[in-house]
């Protein structure tokens, strides 16, 4: 057990430092001012794939170089892979201040990493000789969960336009002609 206590506490260091990363590159909110610019874009958007890539690369280091019988160190890596992934969209529009984006995108990831997780947890060897339904909902859940997560991530480089849509720009002043009718 200290082996693999030795691989987990390097990697929630890790974890932690990324979203610390990203949620730093969004601007702090003061009061009054939340909506009066459009959120940043840029910084949402990379701390959202940090969070979801480095969980992927490390628990995938984990699951790669576990050789013990039980499984142990394959589930800890992929629970890391689960839980980055459905961290990702989170960060991300939090950190674009899109609070009801994060909660819906986050509803849907965290629900699949848990779907994901709990099939781990509950076959010994999923994907060697277990039973087929685990052998088909466990990589089916992890697949669905990336590629939400993935869409969520796309969907917050958006939030710069979904801001401009809701604060149209004034006309400038001047005048024009508008000419109606039909014409034949």
């Amino acid at each position: 057990m200290a082996p693999m206590r030795a691989r987990i506490r390097p990697l929630l260091t890790i974890v932690t430092c990324a979203t610390a990363l990203a949620m730093a590159t969004a601007r702090p909110a003061r009061a009054g001012d939340d909506d009066s610019r459009p959120p940043p874009v840029l910084g949402p958007v990379l701390g959202g794939v940090a969070t979801a890539l480095v969980p992927l690369a490390v628990g995938g280091a984990i699951a790669a170089t576990s050789t013990d019988d039980g499984y142990a160190g394959r589930r800890a890596g992929l629970h890391t892979i689960a839980v980055g992934l459905a961290l990702a969209p989170i960060v991300s529009h939090l950190s674009a201040r899109e609070w009801k984006r994060a909660a819906v995108f986050g509803a849907i990831t965290v629900g699949l990493a848990a779907l994901a997780i709990g099939l781990c947890e509950g076959m010994t060897a999923y994907a060697d000789f277990g039973p087929f339904e685990g052998r088909v909902l466990f990589p089916t859940a992890l697949a669905l969960e990336l590629v939400v997560s993935g869409v969520g991530l796309v969907d917050s480089m958006m939030a710069a336009e979904r801001w401009r849509d809701r604060h149209p720009a004034p006309a400038p002043p001047g005048f024009g002609l508008a000419l109606g009718g039909t014409f034949r």
